[in-house]
């Protein structure tokens, strides 16, 4: 216990440059701010790039009412997303990534991670990329504002 306590004040008193930006981050509105925080509208459409489980598309679009574009590629998180969403038609779920071209890649899977680098996990699974500019050029979306 003495240990902790000493390595707290430490901590505290020596902090690290990245405990530093930690604290400002969280100071300045952390995610609630620079996760959500956008000048949307329901015009507005939104690219969620590796949706997981939906979570944030579902928050970005009960804060602004936004066409949402999900791009999933494993398939355990994009059937969930698919079964979440099924019924909104402003949600769109694509089981795919999007990249500078069209291939597949093996990906390492874990319960909440993902790496196309890492292996921290036995469990793999082969992804799809889509050209990115094929795809924009398909959907008639000409311009991107970030």
């Amino acid at each position: 216990m003495d240990k902790i306590k000493v390595h707290n004040f430490k901590f505290i008193l020596f902090p690290s440059q990245q405990y530093k930006i930690f604290k400002k981050y969280f100071k300045d509105g952390g995610d609630e701010k620079f996760r959500y925080e956008f000048e949307l509208n329901s015009n507005s459409i939104v690219f969620d790039l590796g949706g997981y489980k939906g979570q944030w598309a579902s928050d970005i679009y009960a804060r602004y009412n936004s066409r949402i574009l999900i791009f999933e590629p494993v398939k355990l998180f994009s059937d969930k997303i698919l079964k979440r969403f099924n019924k909104n038609p402003k949600i769109e779920v694509y089981s795919f990534a999007l990249g500078s071209n069209r291939r597949s890649e093996i990906i390492t899977v874990g319960e909440d991670e993902t790496s196309l680098y890492k292996k921290f996990s036995d469990f793999k699974e082969v992804i799809h990329f889509e050209d990115a500019c094929q795809f924009f050029k398909e959907k008639k979306i000409d311009h991107i504002v970030y």
